[in-house]
């Protein structure tokens, strides 16, 4: 048996609604491409790489998956509350949320962090985690099995 149908079977992602966000890039870009190989219809979330979202969409559909793009700015509450409305009008439902969207913002020692950048890192990181769970959670209740992972890197 190969990793994906190990994954079907267990995880059980065929049809299952998921949002990737920071899905256009990186880290986000393989685990959609992963989710919607895996049967999952993906809703990849981006900020500034709208392109790179859509070649995302793209590539997913190519390989016969479902897909689309929608863009928020998750560090702010009314940006990523529009953005789950998007959700609802197109599922009425979610299934899966992928927290992944996040930042380095300054490659610096901690030491010599200001506390504006603090500030920065924190609202980049965890706000935006924060808040698409909290717009999420409603249309999870509606959804099957629903889940919510956070992803970390070395920016969180």
């Amino acid at each position: 048996m190969n990793m994906n149908t190990f994954c079907e079977n267990a995880f059980g992602l065929k049809d299952r609604r998921t949002v990737v966000t920071g899905g256009g890039r990186g880290i986000g870009r393989a685990i959609a491409e992963a989710l919607a190989a895996m049967g999952a219809e993906v809703c990849i979330h981006y900020y500034t790489s709208k392109d790179k979202a859509q070649q995302v969409v793209e590539a997913i559909q190519a390989d016969g998956g479902k897909a689309w793009a929608a863009g928020a700015d998750l560090t702010d509450s009314a940006a990523t509350k529009a953005l789950f409305e998007q959700v609802n009008d197109r599922w009425g439902a979610l299934d899966l949320l992928i927290n992944n969207a996040g930042d380095l913002v300054q490659r610096c020692k901690i030491e010599d962090f200001s506390d504006e950048l603090i500030e920065t890192v924190i609202t980049t990181n965890i706000h935006t985690a924060l808040y698409s769970s909290r717009e999420a959670i409603p249309l999870l209740r509606k959804g099957t099995k629903p889940s919510i992972v956070n992803v970390g890197s070395i920016a969180a």
